[in-house]
């Protein structure tokens, strides 16, 4: 039993929680924390009846001593709550969950209570906090940890992930050879233990898994499973040890994908599941606001567990009016959702994740297994947003190979009615790759493409393949741009944790265009320059049908057979060969084919490279006329001297050229006729290139610490190229912190800056008065000059805004236009008439 003095001190917990503004209904008391008998005094909640990690914001506690200040600082991890406040007698203290070494930081704040502090009560109030973690502000006294939700959900699905294989396997020994219905009784019964488990500890006082299990069949299932004792009895097993009060439903799809997906039958649906942070930065990027409120309809085709679904469920709720009640706007996000998914399990998830998200007054929502390439006639109005990460896998269709992803594509725009929105998560290379050409020509005919993003490798935990993202309107108005925005494989966390890219650009649209990329973000801006292919013969590398056994029967030729046996800046050498012979040793060479293009001295370079780092490409010398593998590209100087292959080489070898290659390739391969199309400076430029690389080729062979010479001829070659201030800040923002091929990180990443907290002056409207080229013209009545002022692209501006005539709001301007947050305006449905009736008659 507590003591006098204990209940005396939650008394002024309370009172102080109270006046920051964490009123009753947003307070819990003895809150039990996932695992253990973990459990926090008062936690305080940014959303009235959504209490769990998504919207904890304070843990309060009473505490004495280091334990108990531990055992709070335990409770506020792992509930992902930025603030922990801790009193004893007349003791205070206010700490911060840091970002910077993962530890409790002290924060400033008077010897009193915190709410005595105006400037500690501004930015510990409930939306505050709320934005900051929806990562729309930083906190002002610390540095709060904006991946804390993201690491915090996968602890927590780790825990739950090992249970529920160990149900599955129970339930299913040969996943791969189970008849349908087999899977789908096995999936539905985890799914409604999941969900007896959640609800008996989120709704049932007496935590009574039979009163739980009867709200389940009640809200919830479709069907019933053959015995209620089974789902129970699964229920224990999973539920041992665990209380499920905090459970984020979004980390449901974590547990979908690894405990369920096996890696063959993940490999046969093409199925890879979207990260919750990244499912709401998709969504948040859709314009929702342009459709009238009562036309707005979510459908996400191949839903998975439902991470899309429960993103759109959130930004339907959010951008109703503030006075709209919990309920009315969780009836109005249930009436407006569809999912689908030929995947049983994946069904049943999906209505468990999104019936959790509405507690308390979770009702079943419209998920339903189907193909999405099978047509929809089911009498429901056309969807005014379609939302999808289809499956990813090849086909073989009259002698051809297709994507299937291209046509999942085709679907959701015919699916979609005229006016509305589509973002598509699809495999990076079709952002560029001729396969997918008719692809993107036949959504160019059918829609306006605004945004696009390119994502690296791993965005999905358990996939490989990089993906991108295309947001379009399906109407016959083609934007004259679109905005492309850019994360390298080293920014991946920072994407995940708080949604920041690598680079963003306007790109101007020609009607040449076949691919969709940045090209315009450095190609047109260099003036002066030459194809590369005009100074140069450049030949692919000899195709082998198999390495091994090339040079197995000699030859008077020599081999080499990947790059990475000379590296960056070095020179081929003997003990790398092998002798062959040309063409016998090759294959797809005709037997009049002569090696007589390889047979000269040469820069080689990489043809085939990772596609989530600028760095594209990595180029040596050849002096010993070697046949290089088809991973490699030869490119002869038309003058073929050691200056101009030196030159070559430090072109090749520059962020620049990588940069310049990488905006215009997503897949792995580099055609020979994109190299050919680089610009390089004039001959006559070509010397001090070649003096500084030289310095670097020494340097290479002799061992030494190459960091100040690359970073010299970094430089040399912009000169050469007469580079603008602006390509130079356009590379060094691309290349921050990167190593090149050479290990050299030879542009220094600039400090991260963070916006204030913001107060009534920080929240603004704001227009967009022009574009032109790759900046804006901003409005925002005091933050600009009256007519307007001309930036960059700011950071945070989604791509639907980047246009003549929009309008939205921006919050943090004070901190400055470039890093402030912009949003879509709430009525940018209605006409300006429409507008002004509405103001007239409120």
């Amino acid at each position: 039993m507590a003591s006098a003095e204990q209940r005396s001190d939650r008394t002024e917990l309370r009172e102080m929680c109270e006046s920051l503004g964490y009123h009753a209904d947003l307070r819990q008391e003895d809150y039990p924390v996932w695992q253990g008998q973990l459990h926090g005094d008062i936690v305080c909640f940014t959303d009235r009846e959504r209490y769990d990690m998504a919207t904890a914001a304070i843990v309060a506690g009473t505490s004495s001593g280091d334990r108990g200040r531990t055992r709070h600082f335990e409770v506020s991890e792992a509930l992902a709550a930025p603030i922990c406040v801790l009193h004893h007698e007349t003791q205070w203290e206010l700490w911060g969950m840091s970002a910077r070494d993962g530890r409790p930081a002290r924060l400033p704040s008077p010897a009193g209570r915190p709410d005595q502090d105006p400037a500690v009560i501004r930015f510990l109030a409930p939306e505050a906090l709320a934005a900051a973690k929806r990562d729309e502000i930083q906190l002002p006294l610390f540095d709060f940890d904006l991946g804390a939700l993201t690491t915090q959900r996968e602890r927590a699905a780790a825990i739950l992930d090992k249970r529920v294989r160990t149900a599955v396997a129970e339930l299913l020994p040969n996943p791969d050879v189970a008849e349908t219905t087999e899977l789908e009784t096995a999936a539905r019964l985890v799914v409604q233990a999941l969900a007896a488990l959640a609800i008996r500890d989120k709704l049932v006082p007496d935590r009574s898994l039979s009163s739980a299990l009867s709200i389940v069949e009640e809200r919830l299932t479709h069907r019933a499973v053959a015995s209620p004792d089974d789902v129970i009895r699964v229920a224990e097993r999973l539920g041992e040890g665990l209380n499920f009060k905090a459970l984020d439903p979004s980390l449901l799809g974590d547990v979908y994908e690894r405990a369920v997906l096996v890696p063959t039958s993940r490999l046969a649906l093409g199925a890879y599941y979207t990260p919750p942070e990244i499912g709401r930065l998709i969504v948040d990027h859709l314009p929702v606001e342009e459709i009238t409120p009562e036309n707005r309809r979510f459908a996400d085709p191949s839903c998975g567990s439902g991470s899309l679904l429960l993103a759109a469920s959130d930004r339907l709720v959010t951008a109703l009016p503030a006075s709209t009640s919990m309920r009315s706007g969780q009836e109005y996000a249930r009436e407006r959702l569809f999912g689908s998914d030929r995947d049983p399990f994946a069904v049943e998830l999906t209505r468990l994740a999104l019936f959790l998200q509405a507690l308390p007054y979770g009702n079943g929502f419209r998920v339903e297994q189907r193909d999405a390439l099978d047509p929809v006639d089911d009498g429901t109005s056309q969807p005014t947003f379609v939302v999808s990460n289809p499956p990813w896998s090849w086909e073989r269709a009259d002698g051809k190979r297709r994507q299937l992803a291209d046509a999942f594509l085709r679907a959701l725009v015919n699916r979609v009615e005229p006016g509305g929105f589509v973002g598509c998560v699809l495999p990076v290379g079709w952002l560029t790759s001729d396969t997918d050409r008719a692809s993107r020509e036949w959504l160019r005919g059918r829609a306006d493409v605004f945004e696009v993003w390119r994502l690296p490798m791993y965005t999905f935990r358990t996939g490989k393949m990089a993906p991108c993202v295309i947001f379009a309107r399906v109407n016959e108005v083609r934007g004259a741009t679109y905005v492309f925005r850019n994360v390298w494989s080293s920014d991946r966390k920072a994407l995940q944790s708080d949604g920041r890219f690598s680079q963003w650009s306007i790109v101007q649209r020609s009607e040449g265009d076949r691919e969709f990329t940045a090209h315009a973000r450095i190609g047109e801006q260099l003036q002066g320059t030459v194809p590369l292919g005009s100074v140069a013969h450049i030949r692919d590398g000899a195709p082998t049908n198999s390495v091994a056994d090339v040079g197995s029967h000699g030859g008077d030729l020599r081999f080499l057979a990947k790059y990475s046996d000379v590296g960056p800046f070095g020179r081929v050498t003997d003990d790398v060969l092998r002798p062959c012979r040309y063409p016998e040793d090759f294959s797809k060479r005709g037997a009049a084919s002569r090696p007589d293009d390889y047979l000269h001295p040469k820069v080689l370079v990489s043809a085939m490279s990772t596609v989530d780092s600028p760095w594209r490409l990595q180029a040596f010398l050849d002096d010993l006329s070697v046949i290089p593998r088809n991973s490699m590209y030869s490119i002869v100087p038309n003058e073929n001297s050691a200056t101009a292959r030196l030159a070559l080489l430090g072109i090749l070898s520059s962020a620049l050229a990588s940069l310049w290659v990488a905006d215009r390739t997503a897949t792995r391969m580099i055609h020979a006729s994109t190299l050919a199309q680089l610009p390089v400076p004039p001959r006559d430029r070509w010397e001090p290139i070649a003096d500084a690389t030289r310095d670097a080729v020494d340097g290479q062979r002799a061992g030494a610490d190459l960091t100040e010479v690359v970073r010299t001829l970094e430089q040399v070659v912009l000169e050469a190229y007469a580079a603008s201030s602006s390509i130079r800040a356009g590379i060094a923002e691309a290349f921050a912190g990167t190593r090149a091929p050479e290990g050299v990180v030879r542009y220094q990443a600039a400090p991260d800056s963070v916006l204030a907290s913001p107060t009534a002056a920080d929240i603004a409207p704001g227009s967009i008065v022009a574009v032109d080229g790759g900046s804006v013209k901003l409005h925002v009545p005091g933050h600009t000059q009256e007519e307007g002022s001309w930036m960059p692209l700011p950071r945070g501006l989604p791509g639907w805004l980047a246009r003549a005539g929009a309008t939205f709001v921006v919050r943090g301007a004070s901190s400055g236009l470039e890093r402030a947050t912009y949003h879509f305006q709430e009525y940018s449905w209605m006409t300006l008439d429409d507008l002004l009736a509405e103001a007239s008659n409120g």
